[in-house]
């Protein structure tokens, strides 16, 4: 049994800059314990902000059938960023069961025995939980052994873990079973000893559509990220299908130690590309079957590609295959392979195109956040998750806004909650593209965000426009977001029109009716050429000077009479 090859990634380009000023709303709840949170859970509607005071909260909070909307989630986040508040011991911190649209941010959970926080659809598989956001939180010491996760999400869509710190856990750092649209970016998974660590992230039970890039994991787990896994059947969702994970991409991720880094397991259509594998310590890769192939498709159609390998000899074996897979059906390419110790290449299951083998990267602080890569070379500089940094950013709009508050005073130094959607045809137009982010000001109230993070981007026809970038802002970092600005994008790049070309072929015949009629159609060589012969004088007309052939502008004209003139962004 066979699925469809996996298609490919495309690095493009965008740039706005934009300035705008923005004011507050939302309904903002303060609680000082555990009660008062469960108080204030009890009350919460679509909109409000729950801001945790510094303290201990204990455990055991358990949040059922609350939801905030699209437009208004629910936040429950650290009032004072700087001190955040606790959750520790008990079974577990924190249990959401069939909820919808809360954003939880800024707290540290510690020493769960069961799991850090559990996120689930209540058994309703029809009705997935959607729109949950983890950011910037802490959880470690959970377990520490057995099926003990940290973060565990069971039937969720559209959900987003960004920002969060895991250290030590039993299971995995992140268990998703039957999970679907999601991003994890810029987090850490750090190993620990006295831990078991199967896993830093699993996909499993049917999970589909997930995007893990931007991470960095250090001995985390038998297997970094383990696109697949094993799942009673019972457990998949939203329903039981023929594999335990597709269409994941793993990318831009730095990865220290661990036995395997990455490892297939039952699934389809799966992509490893620009990632950093620094001494894995005994296979770069798994390709495993865990399911039986009369009920589930064989492990098959993988790609690896442009990643970076720096390895020892404790890589023997650099694909380490299972039985009841088709390695046959995996590509690879473009990958860059440096054994630091032996002049020696991979043996892989299937034919590299374009590998490079042996040239020094020229790595400092290989095994830490910190690498630098020093080598010019520009085989190097395009593989690795050094690179997917530089494809990311040329992808994405760069986006720069000055933050004023209601009295026109620049907000310095906070967090702030924004959403950015692109609008198709018009100001009010149909919301073709939106994400979330919560960058801090700088000193000067400027913020910088990259927009085009998000699945979807890349669908977007830029020529069948006109599009409008639409924000909306929250000063409390949270998503109780005012509508400050709509603006037209008056210039798309090149490289984003071009897509509509990419798989054009043939050719168009030139057949254009307005200039068949137009005083162009007579335009010829010799009238072209005496365009290059200046004119001995110019004539100005209305508000315009022209003496000696130089143009400006009469400020005696325009003076005090605005209706004269037109602003127009370029």
């Amino acid at each position: 049994m066979y699925f469809n090859r996996p298609k490919r990634f495309k690095p493009l380009l965008l740039t706005v800059l934009l300035v705008v000023y923005y004011t507050v709303s939302g309904t903002d709840v303060t609680v000082h314990n555990a009660s008062g949170l469960r108080s204030a859970l009890s009350g919460a509607q679509p909109g409000t902000n729950i801001l945790l005071m510094p303290g201990n909260y204990g455990n055991g909070i358990w949040i059922s059938n609350i939801s905030g909307t699209p437009d208004n989630p629910i936040t429950i986040t650290a009032a004072e960023k700087q001190n955040q508040p606790v959750f520790e011991g008990g079974g577990q911190a924190l249990h959401f069961t069939d909820c919808n649209y809360i954003i939880v941010s800024s707290i540290i959970v510690r020493g769960s025995t069961s799991n850090g926080i559990n996120t689930d659809d209540g058994g309703s598989f029809d009705t997935p939980s959607k729109g949950m956001v983890f950011d910037n939180i802490t959880i470690e010491n959970i377990g520490p052994s057995g099926n003990h996760d940290a973060l565990k999400l069971s039937g969720l869509q559209d959900f987003v873990v960004k920002n969060c710190t895991f250290s030590g856990w039993g299971g995995s750092a992140i268990d998703m079973v039957g999970c679907q649209d999601g991003i994890i970016e810029n987090c850490r998974f750090i190993g620990k000893a006295g831990y078991s660590q199967d896993n830093g992230i699993q996909t499993k039970g049917g999970t589909e559509r997930i995007l893990i890039r931007l991470n960095f994991f250090k001995n985390a787990g038998q297997r970094g990220i383990n696109i697949g896994g094993s799942t009673g059947l019972a457990y998949f969702r939203p329903k039981l299908v023929n594999y335990e994970a597709k269409d994941i991409e793993i990318a831009g991720n730095h990865f220290v130690g661990s036995p395997a880094p990455v490892a297939y397991v039952t699934s389809v259509n799966c992509t490893v590309h620009h990632n950093t594998i620094v001494f894995p310590e005994k296979w770069v890769m798994r390709i495993l079957q865990e399911q039986p192939i009369d009920q589930f498709l064989p492990c098959q159609y993988g790609v690896f590609e442009s990643n970076l390998i720096i390895y020892d000899t404790k890589v023997q074996t650099y694909v380490n295959i299972g039985p009841n897979t088709l390695p046959g059906t995996f590509s690879f390419s473009k990958n860059v392979w440096y054994s630091v110790d032996l002049n020696r290449t991979p043996s892989l299951p299937a034919e590299e195109k374009d590998g490079v083998y042996q040239v020094n990267p020229m790595a400092l602080n290989a095994e830490s956040e910190d690498i630098k890569i020093e080598s010019k070379d520009p085989r190097i500089l395009v593989a690795g998750a050094h690179a997917y940094k530089t494809m990311l950013a040329k992808k994405n709009f760069s986006y720069q806004t000055i933050i004023r508050n209601q009295s026109n005073e620049l907000v310095v130094d906070a967090a702030i909650g924004m959403q950015i959607s692109i609008l198709q045809g018009s100001e009010n137009g149909k919301v073709v593209y939106s994400e979330t982010h919560s960058p801090i000001s700088n000193n000067n109230g400027l913020v910088s965000i990259l927009i085009g993070s998000r699945s979807g981007f890349d669908d977007i026809n830029w020529s069948a426009g006109p599009y409008f970038l639409k924000t909306e802002i929250d000063f409390t970092g949270g998503t109780s977001y005012t509508t400050s600005n709509v603006q037209e994008i008056l210039s798309i790049p090149y490289t984003l029109n071009a897509k509509t070309a990419e798989g054009f072929s043939g050719t168009v015949p030139e057949k254009d009716p307005l200039y068949e009629t137009s005083a162009g159609k007579g335009i010829n060589r010799t009238k072209m050429d005496n365009w290059n012969i200046k004119q001995s004088s110019l004539t100005g007309g209305n508000g315009i000077i022209i003496k000696d052939n130089v143009i400006s502008v009469d400020d005696n004209y325009f003076s005090g009479d605005t209706t004269k003139t037109e602003g127009a962004v370029p």
